[in-house]
């Protein structure tokens, strides 16, 4: 049975306190029996000096002794012992010659040394115990005896008064410690309990722990209230930790998380996908990055800089030959100046890196320089530069067509994650924004320079008024084609980042297209285009009706800029579902004689003539316009040649209730 703290305290206490008793109670029984003995020898002693006078006063012989007995008690022993330990006389032994030498008696010894001699012993004479007592004088010794008798044993015996107070003291000692222990095994069994609530889980918010107001009470209450705010922290650290996990679960990026052993802590599924679209082969085991050829160069590289940052905190990119980038490469571990050069022979370069292989053609580069992390010029294979090795710089990876950028960040504790971010779709958007800016450029340099020039030629040449007239009227012609490739690329900017500014409603298709129709009847009249349609009744889809009328606009200012003459439009509903109206729109005219250019036919300021000539007007963007409208309405759009000539643009458009009412759909 295991005892409690308190009644091991309080058996302690009470060994140690029963130890201290016993030695005192020994102790006093021992020195009470001192102080008797030393009284009966000092009577003892008296004895002797009345002996040793009395002798002194009528002579040294038996007979001055045997008068001496009738002053002495009659139980006293007494004898006369010379220096050579011979005995003279001894008042119960008559016969002293027949008796040994006492020379070696124990009291002799004694009293032969100090003077006085005592001892308890068992006469060899009688065979009767006495307590001896010697006292030595001028040339003899004389020796009072005393028999051990039950009266003497009763005289040596201590009293038994001090025993009693001193148990008594022992009890209520006792009894103290049992009240103390109480008090600290209180605490004590507090704190056990605390302890055991808490490390199964079951411990009250609250704590609900009340301890004794002493120093290990405050000590307790100081150790519960650590507890539960240590407690409070660690939900407030695991519901962090857990927003953090759903963060990076969700995250866009591939994110690996490594401990300092390099084993794998935590991943997304996000970076298994990007691993096996960079790695050589598939895998399920996130660790394997840290076996690509791509990583441990730039881990290396990333670790010459790291150690070269301790002691500078300068850092030069240089440019240059495929030569200075491996000198480079071997100088960022020992020197303290990081270099990395990719120039010529930058391909070779990219594939000592990892960065290239045969299906690397993707082009992708850094964002814009800064002091810390400069790229430097691409490789020839993939536009991806390499930067500097360093955690602040990331790395540009291109794998099957697909760019993405490495990060490494190092941690205090050595830890490190590893952060992979699919950049293609940026890239794209960065190449088609380049695009956009060169062709409207170039759509705004052609009529710019002929508005420049016709108004040049006003201004410093003397012109007859119809020829001035002639140039303003080509000059004002220039400004309208400005004004409507300004249009168009308004409202192409509406629909690509303010989508919500067009309101939907059902609309008529009939209706529309009487509108463009009519709004356009000049134009077909000058090229000799005849229209047919051929929609039902309830052909209402729910859109945007500015929208839709661009829609068949662009269609048919297509057709009178690059169709020819004597061209016929149908535009007919040839098919219809639970969600959407499909129509198609087709013309005779020349067609596209290479289909090749036919999925491009909706890209902005895409020409199918060379030079990109402006002779047959429009801005260019009139079928990018009809695309991004028919996908802003969640619609579909594709163009083939018909196979009389011309082309056929079939798209759907969803389908709406004519509602009298005009409510917005």
């Amino acid at each position: 049975m295991k005892l409690s703290y308190k009644y091991r305290l309080t058996v302690s206490f009470c060994i140690i306190l029963a130890g201290f008793t016993a030695g005192i109670a020994a102790f006093e029984q021992y020195r009470e029996r001192a102080y008797k003995t030393e009284a009966l020898e000092e009577k003892l002693d008296a004895y002797a000096g009345i002996t040793h006078r009395y002798l002194e006063q009528y002579g040294r012989s038996a007979a001055a002794f045997d008068s001496l007995l009738t002053l002495l008690p009659p139980a006293i022993r007494v004898t006369w012992i010379d220096a050579q330990g011979e005995v003279l006389y001894d008042n119960l032994l008559p016969q002293t010659a027949q008796m040994e030498n006492h020379a070696g008696r124990p009291e002799i010894l004694q009293a032969a040394r100090d003077g006085k001699g005592y001892d308890i012993r068992i006469s060899t004479s009688n065979n009767r115990e006495y307590l001896y007592y010697a006292r030595l004088f001028e040339g003899y010794y004389i020796r009072m005896a005393l028999p051990y008798d039950i009266h003497v044993r009763h005289f040596l015996k201590p009293g038994n008064g001090f025993l009693y107070y001193i148990m008594a003291l022992f009890v209520v000692g006792l009894l103290f410690i049992h009240y103390v222990a109480g008090r600290f095994g209180k605490s004590i069994r507090q704190l056990r309990d605390f302890s055991l609530a808490a490390g199964s889980d079951t411990l009250h918010p609250a704590g609900n722990t009340h301890f004794p107001d002493d120093e290990l009470g405050e000590i307790g209450t100081k150790i519960v209230h650590d507890y539960l705010q240590l407690k409070a922290h660690e939900k407030k650290i695991a519901l962090e930790k857990e927003k953090l996990l759903q963060h990076v679960q969700h995250s866009a990026e591939g994110i690996c998380f490594f401990t300092p052993d390099r084993t794998v802590a935590f991943y997304n599924g996000l970076f298994m996908q990007y691993l096996n679209i960079l790695g050589e082969e598939i895998t399920t085991d996130p660790a394997h990055i840290l076996e690509e050829e791509f990583f441990t160069s730039h881990e290396q590289s990333a670790v010459g800089s790291w150690q070269s940052a301790v002691g500078s905190k300068q850092s030069t990119v240089a440019v240059g030959s495929s030569q200075s980038a491996v000198g480079s490469k071997q100088s960022a571990v020992g020197s303290r100046q990081s270099a990395v050069a990719v120039g010529s022979d930058s391909k070779q370069s990219a594939v000592s890196r990892g960065l290239s292989s045969a299906e690397d053609t993707a082009d992708c580069q850094l964002p814009t320089a800064t002091a810390d992390c400069q790229p430097p010029t691409a490789t020839a294979d993939c536009n991806c530069p390499l930067p500097t090795a360093t955690a602040d710089c990331p790395l540009p990876i291109s794998r099957h067509g697909k760019c993405f950028l490495m990060r490494i960040n190092r941690f205090d504790d050595n830890s490190f994650e590893v952060v992979l971010n699919d950049i293609t779709p940026s890239e794209k958007t960065r190449r088609l924004k380049q695009e956009l800016t060169g062709h409207i450029a170039h759509e705004l340099r052609t009529p710019v320079t002929s508005i420049r020039g016709y108004l040049e030629t006003v201004l410093e040449q003397q012109l007859t008024p119809e020829k001035e007239r002639h140039f303003l009227q080509k000059a004002y012609r220039q400004t309208l084609m400005l004004s409507e490739l300004i249009r168009d690329m308004n409202l192409l900017t509406k629909l690509e980042d303010a989508t919500g500014t067009f309101a939907l409603k059902p609309v008529a298709i009939a209706g529309i297209i009487q509108n463009v129709a009519a709004d356009m009847a000049a134009l077909l009249e000058a090229q000799d285009i005849t229209l047919d349609t051929d929609l039902p009744p309830n052909a209402w889809v729910c859109g945007n009706e500015n929208l839709l009328y661009a829609v068949f606009r662009n269609l048919m200012e297509n057709v009178v800029h690059h169709a020819g003459k004597q061209v016929k439009i149908r535009i007919t509903q040839y098919a219809a579902d639970k969600d959407f109206l499909h129509f198609s729109f087709a013309d005779t005219g020349a067609g596209i004689a290479d289909q090749r250019h036919l999925p491009r036919l909706f890209e902005r300021f895409y020409r199918v003539t060379e030079g990109r000539t402006r002779d047959t007007g429009g801005s260019g963007l009139g079928l990018a316009i009809v695309k991004n409208i028919i996908l802003f309405h969640k619609g579909s759009i594709t163009v083939k040649n018909r196979p009389g000539g011309g082309l056929q643009f079939l798209f759907s458009l969803p389908a709406a209730e004519r509602l009298t009412d005009l409510e917005m759909c």
